[in-house]
């Protein structure tokens, strides 16, 4: 891109990293999630929309990605495992939102990254988990 239209500004970085993986369109969408701590681990239930149909479901994991990958597999949404993490703010002050990173490999073998921001590093872990599933889902 950048020997096409000259040297990218940051600005111009940050468009596109946000069009391709945060603001992504997609088959999947999450619409809310709760979960709870429990003695084992969490529970998690989510309110998504599968290919415009809205559904509720659950799932139990060790915490909360480990649940919520768990729900998607075990509800047939998708089939995969998480292979990365990693999150890190984008300000200074409590109010500064997280950006999450994760990497996973479908039941294909194919390894794709995906990203969510929000002010809560857990959606945002969640988020990019969605970011995944739908850049995944896009491709095929």
């Amino acid at each position: 891109m950048a020997e096409k239209e000259g040297e990218l500004l940051p600005e111009n970085v940050m468009d596109i990293f946000v069009k391709e993986y945060i603001d992504k369109d997609g088959l999947i969408e999450l619409i809310s999630i709760k979960i709870d701590e429990e003695q084992e681990g969490e529970s998690i239930t989510l309110i998504i929309r599968d290919k415009g149909i809205r559904k509720s479901i659950q799932g139990f994991g060790l915490g909360p990605l480990d649940a919520l990958r768990n729900a998607l597999v075990c509800n047939k949404i998708i089939n995969f495992d998480i292979l990365d993490y990693s999150q890190h703010t984008l300000g200074k002050d409590s109010k500064a939102r997280s950006v999450a990173y994760i990497q996973i490999e479908t039941q294909d073998e194919k390894y794709i990254c995906g990203a969510g921001i929000d002010k809560n590093i857990i959606y945002a872990s969640h988020k990019a988990i969605f970011s995944c599933i739908n850049r995944y889902l896009c491709s095929n």
